[in-house]
């Protein structure tokens, strides 16, 4: 799961081909996935929920170079509405992101999902895609990232709100301390 890397980068460079460091990176991800594998249990009977709802997006925030593209025609361009969803398994809950958040963004959604006693896992690049996702400082930066940004400074945050408000919808019972109680 790829989570949220819209920020991420590797920080150095070790290997003399670009291929030399796909493989080194390839190969430590592949030795920390296996790791968490072996540290899983699994039982055979578990509690499954799906929700979600279709939110309108707001007026997007684009650019031809420095000439701002008007919001109308930016409507004709980018999607205007997304479908946001949650998957809960039990106290897991698999939270797919339509659009590429920031790291800093998911620190915040892992957060508070673990503050209503659920493990979430942020599905990097899933359900449609929306363009980065940034804090307004990072929109205020004016990296790349930022430019990429489709619907403003405070998409980001809209768009954790919205899914913070899903999350509060998981259903009692479904939730480990309604389990355990049962």
């Amino acid at each position: 799961m790829n989570g949220t890397a819209g920020d991420l980068r590797p920080r150095d460079a070790i290997g003399a081909t670009a291929d030399e460091r796909v493989s080194r990176f390839g190969g430590a991800l592949a030795e920390a996935a296996t790791g968490l594998m072996n540290q899983t249990t699994l039982s055979s009977k578990g509690d499954l929920a799906a929700w979600g709802w279709r939110v309108s997006l707001p007026l997007p925030q684009l650019y031809l170079g420095p000439v701002p593209i008007h919001p109308q025609i930016g409507r004709w361009m980018r999607p205007t509405s997304a479908y946001l969803n949650l998957m809960g398994l039990d106290d897991a809950v698999f939270v797919p992101l339509a659009a590429e958040m920031t790291a800093g963004l998911g620190t915040r959604l892992k957060q508070t999902f673990t503050a209503q006693g659920m493990k979430p896992f942020l599905l990097g690049y899933a359900s449609g895609y929306l363009g980065y996702a940034v804090t307004p400082q990072e929109y205020a930066t004016r990296s790349y990232e930022a430019w990429m940004t489709w619907y403003g400074s405070g998409f980001g945050l809209s768009l954790i709100a919205q899914i913070e408000r899903l999350a509060r919808l998981y259903p009692e019972k479904r939730k480990p301390s309604a389990l355990h109680a049962e």
